[in-house]
């Protein structure tokens, strides 16, 4: 075996969650177009189906700061009815809980003009990946801006990553945080998460389904080359699920879909 994943029938490495608000209309301008933070950048957001997987962009997150800055543009404003809402899953149970809402319905008060908004995460939010999901939209119309996955009239949801550091730890801690986690699948419900690194100490596996609810857990060790763990998910139902490699404090997460 290799860890190439090119090699393999296919590569999994799709960072949904169990609410997708696909149809939000954002034809007329609703929504964010423009959106900044940290070291990432997205200034030309089209508009298309309301949402849109952001998750290959990312940026990190020093807890050891904790306060951060995002700036975000829409192209509709009237009447103080234009509002965005930001989530980060920082237990990666696929679910965006009411205590992982950072912003809740900021009024975005012009047309394509840059506003800047403060929030901050918690000094022991859990390190490594993790989703952060902005929605905007008109909410004078039906669809609940706080509800990550309703659908609104006017508006869009995106989803991005963003990886929590912590710059007060050590040398360890970063070489983790260097390594990346895929998962590929070889047909039948088989999948197999690689995680290419040369940290050295036991990790645990785990898997959540799309109710955040644990099905699977257990230790795996370095075999020289990565952490490989074979996940025979022939017993599941079809849909999106989350398996997070890591230490109790730090880990590496990704989506795949079982079909």
């Amino acid at each position: 075996d290799d860890f190439d994943p090119t090699n393999d029938s296919e590569t999994v490495s799709i960072a949904n969650l169990n609410c997708i608000p696909r149809g939000s209309d954002c034809s007329a301008g609703d929504g964010i177009f423009y959106f900044e933070l940290g070291d990432f950048l997205n200034e030309r957001i089209p508009c298309t189906t309301g949402y849109i997987d952001f998750t290959e962009g990312s940026t990190d997150l020093d807890r050891s700061d904790g306060n951060f800055t995002v700036t975000v543009k829409t192209n509709f404003a009237e009447d103080d009815v234009e509002k965005f809402s930001l989530w980060i899953d920082f237990n990666d149970n696929a679910v965006f809980e009411d205590d992982e809402q950072l912003i809740t319905s900021q009024i975005i008060p012009e047309v394509n003009t840059a506003f800047s908004y403060d929030f901050s995460i918690p000094s022991d939010a859990e390190l490594g990946q993790h989703l952060l999901r902005i929605r905007a939209g008109d909410t004078s119309f039906s669809g609940d801006l706080n509800d990550p996955c309703s659908v609104m009239a006017y508006g869009t949801t995106h989803d991005y990553s963003v990886n929590i550091i912590d710059s007060t730890l050590d040398v360890k801690d970063f070489i983790l945080n260097e390594a990346d986690l895929v998962v590929v699948s070889s047909g039948n419900s088989q999948y197999r998460a690689i995680l290419e690194t040369s940290f050295d100490e036991p990790l645990r596996i785990t898997v959540y389904n799309v109710l955040g609810q644990k099905m699977i857990e257990n230790q795996i060790v370095n075999n020289g080359d990565a952490y490989v763990y074979e996940l025979d998910m022939s017993y599941a139902a079809p849909g999106v699920y989350l398996v997070r490699v890591g230490t109790r404090d730090y880990g590496k997460v990704q989506r795949f879909i079982v079909k």
